[in-house]
C-alpha cells in the first residue's frame, strides 16, 4: 500500500525531474508525471500543473473604455455577452495589472528646468466619511504641458497636515527641482511654501468665483450693483497691471469700496483678503522666469473627469485603484502661463 507522505522535502535533480530523500534507486512510474518510491511509497508529480481553469488574459483596453472613453459596464457585459459583475471583475484585474506594470512617465530635464507645483483637493464621501484625494501637477519652465504626480487619498477634511504627507510622497529628485506652488488658497498653504522656500501663486479663478458667486451662472441680479461691478474690474486690473503706481490708485480704490454697506459681509471679507494677499496673485510678474499658470485649472478639469470617473465607486480602495489607474493612462495634461490662459 502506497503512502503519500506530503511534508518530506524533495531534492532537486533537475527543472523537470525530483526524487525522494531516500536517495532509493528504483523509482516506479505511474502514468505520464507520476512517480512512486519502491523503498519508501512516497509518491510525487513531475513538471506539476497549476490545478484548476487557466486565467483568461484581461487586457487593459478593458479600463480604458470604462474610464476614457465611458462606456457603461452594462454596456460592456452586453457586448461581450457576459454579466456585469464579470466585466467588474476583468476590469479590476485590468487596473491592477496597468498600475503594477505602469510607471509614470520621467519628466524632460531641460538642463534641470525649475519645476512648478500645482495642487488641488477633490472630496470625496464614502459612507459617513470624508475623504479628499490630493491631486498634485508639475509644470517644467519653457514647456506648456503639467505632469500628473503620484495621487494621494486620505481621510478626513483638507487641511495642511494632509497635504504634507501628500507632498512627502514627492520623488526627492523632482522635489530638489520645485521653485514654485500654485494652489487655490488652501489652508496651510502660505506656511507650506514658507517651509520649502517656494514662491506661492494664487488662482485668479477662485478668486473671481468668490466675487462673484452664483449670479454669474444662473445670470441674476448681483447684490451690491454698480459698486460690486467696480470691484470685480478693479480687482482683475490689479492682479495683471504692470504699473506699480496705477496698483496703489486700485489699491485704495478696493480699500473705499470695501467699506460700503451695500456690499455683502461675504464680499467685503473677499475684498479684504484680497488687500492683504495682493503680491500673492501678482507673483507670476514678479517671478517672469518660472513661467507660472495663474489658475489650478488643469488639475480642476482633471478632477472634474475623476468626479465621474468615481461617482459609482464605494470603497476608497477601489477609488484609489480607478484614479492611478486613469493617471496612467492620462499622465499630462496642457498647461499655459499667463501669456496664454487656455489651459
Amino acid at each position: 500500500m502506497l503512502r503519500a507522505c506530503f511534508g518530506r522535502q524533495l531534492d532537486t535533480m533537475s527543472p523537470k525531474q525530483a526524487k525522494c530523500s531516500c536517495e532509493s534507486p528504483a523509482v516506479h512510474r505511474h502514468g505520464g508525471r507520476r512517480r512512486r518510491c519502491a523503498r519508501c511509497g512516497y509518491t510525487w508529480s513531475i513538471r506539476p500543473v497549476r490545478p484548476g481553469r487557466k486565467s483568461a488574459i484581461v487586457s487593459v483596453e478593458l479600463a480604458r473604455r470604462m474610464l476614457s472613453d465611458r462606456e457603461s459596464t452594462r454596456g460592456l457585459a452586453r457586448a461581450r455577452h457576459c454579466s456585469v459583475e464579470t466585466i467588474r471583475r476583468r476590469c479590476r484585474v485590468a487596473c491592477r495589472s496597468l498600475v503594477r506594470t505602469t510607471a509614470l512617465p520621467k519628466l524632460p530635464s531641460v538642463s534641470e528646468s525649475p519645476l512648478a507645483l500645482i495642487a488641488d483637493g477633490l472630496w470625496c464621501r464614502f459612507g459617513h466619511e470624508h475623504w479628499v484625494l490630493y491631486c498634485m501637477a508639475v509644470k517644467p519652465v519653457g514647456i506648456p504641458t503639467a505632469f500628473f504626480l503620484e495621487p494621494v487619498l486620505l481621510q478626513g477634511r483638507e487641511d495642511s497636515r494632509h497635504w504634507r504627507r501628500a507632498l512627502a510622497t514627492i520623488p526627492p529628485a523632482v522635489m530638489m527641482r520645485l521653485k514654485a506652488l500654485v494652489s487655490d488658497g488652501f489652508r496651510g498653504a502660505k506656511r507650506i511654501a514658507r517651509t520649502h522656500r517656494w514662491v506661492l501663486q494664487g488662482c485668479h479663478r477662485h478668486l473671481d468665483a468668490m466675487l462673484w458667486g452664483k449670479s454669474k451662472q444662473h445670470k441674476r441680479r448681483l447684490r451690491g450693483g454698480a459698486v460690486r461691478k467696480a470691484i470685480i474690474k478693479a480687482v482683475r486690473e490689479a492682479r495683471t497691471t504692470p504699473d506699480p503706481r496705477r496698483v496703489e490708485e486700485l489699491y485704495q480704490v478696493l480699500q473705499h469700496c470695501a467699506k460700503q454697506p451695500d456690499l455683502t459681509v461675504r464680499i467685503r471679507g473677499t475684498v479684504r483678503r484680497f488687500l492683504h494677499d495682493l503680491t500673492l496673485y501678482r507673483t507670476y510678474l514678479d517671478y517672469p522666469e518660472l513661467s507660472l499658470p495663474t489658475t489650478t485649472n488643469a488639475v480642476e478639469s482633471r478632477n472634474s473627469r475623476l468626479r465621474e470617473v468615481l461617482k459609482c465607486v464605494n470603497s476608497p480602495a477601489a477609488a484609489a485603484l480607478r484614479v492611478q489607474t486613469y493617471t496612467r493612462l492620462h499622465p499630462s495634461i496642457t498647461c499655459n502661463h499667463r501669456e496664454n490662459p487656455q489651459n
